[in-house]
């Protein structure tokens, strides 16, 4: 946790943040949509589970991430195709908001912890 010894100071870096923060909102947050399942995991499964697209084992941790986001077994994602080009429409649905969720926890780990001292 970062200590201020002034409010103003702290106050105006928390201010900063959650200003670089709202722009992003903004323009990144706001235009997501219609996320499909690849999409979905060549975004993600590099940053949750540190596999690149194209390595070994990157699909089985594709599989569990959207079976994890979906709720879906993972035998019912595997039999999506090898691209999981034959999902249910709602799963587009559920990959939005996911992605949303993601992108939302990547902001708020960069967002300072403050305590002001009196």
């Amino acid at each position: 946790m970062r200590t201020c010894g002034k409010r103003l100071a702290c106050a105006s870096q928390t201010i900063n943040s959650l200003s670089l923060s709202k722009v992003y909102i903004e323009t990144e947050l706001l235009e997501a949509g219609n996320v499909n399942p690849l999409t979905y995991c060549q975004k993600w499964v590099p940053i949750l589970y540190n596999i690149q697209p194209g390595t070994r084992g990157w699909k089985t941790a594709c599989i569990k991430e959207l079976a994890r986001v979906t709720k879906a077994a993972v035998s019912t994602v595997k039999n999506w195709g090898t691209e999981f080009e034959g999902h249910p429409d709602y799963v587009r649905v559920i990959l939005d908001q996911a992605d949303i969720i993601n992108q939302m926890q990547q902001i708020l780990k960069n967002v300072p912890d403050i305590s002001i001292d009196d």
